[in-house]
């Protein structure tokens, strides 16, 4: 089996991985003692593949800014989707600003057996993820740069 766990809480993560491993355990210890056997007949071996850090960022940040104004350089109407654990935790736990932004299209039930796309305007996330790159490293003699060299 393999098992994911997210969160952009430390603590979080700590007490959802420990609830986990406990009921691993727990599901083991009885199923063995369903079936009364001399030795265990069923075992559980975790092994940790990986850890994705927690991480969040503010909503009025500047990578979050810069993100809002790209979209609405091109019409479109920006919305933060809430906290979620993505890829961009591992930068942010580094210090980093990082986000993710949508595709493009329109979408629904992510991560999920019911995930579904539609690539109306599909353009317009590409052409947005440009805009935002120009953004937040600049343009030589047309704009500074929303994120500054470290």
């Amino acid at each position: 089996m393999l098992m994911d766990i997210r969160s952009d809480s430390d603590e979080e993560l700590e007490r959802l991985t420990e609830e986990f491993m406990n009921a691993v355990e727990s599901a083991v210890e009885e199923e063995n003692a369903r079936w009364d056997a001399d030795k265990p007949q069923v075992k559980a071996d975790i092994e940790v593949k990986g850890v994705r850090p927690a991480g969040t960022q503010e909503p009025d940040c500047p990578i979050v800014k810069a993100a809002f104004d790209a979209a609405r350089m091109l019409g479109i109407e920006p919305e933060l989707r809430g906290e979620s654990s993505t890829d961009a935790n591992i930068p942010i736990s580094m210090g980093i600003p990082a986000i993710t932004v949508g595709r493009g299209g329109n979408e629904g039930g992510v991560h999920t057996v019911h995930e579904w796309f539609e690539p109306v305007e599909s353009w317009l996330g590409p052409q947005r993820d440009l805009l935002l790159i120009l953004l937040l490293a600049g343009y030589e003699d047309v704009a500074e740069p929303v994120i500054k060299k470290r």
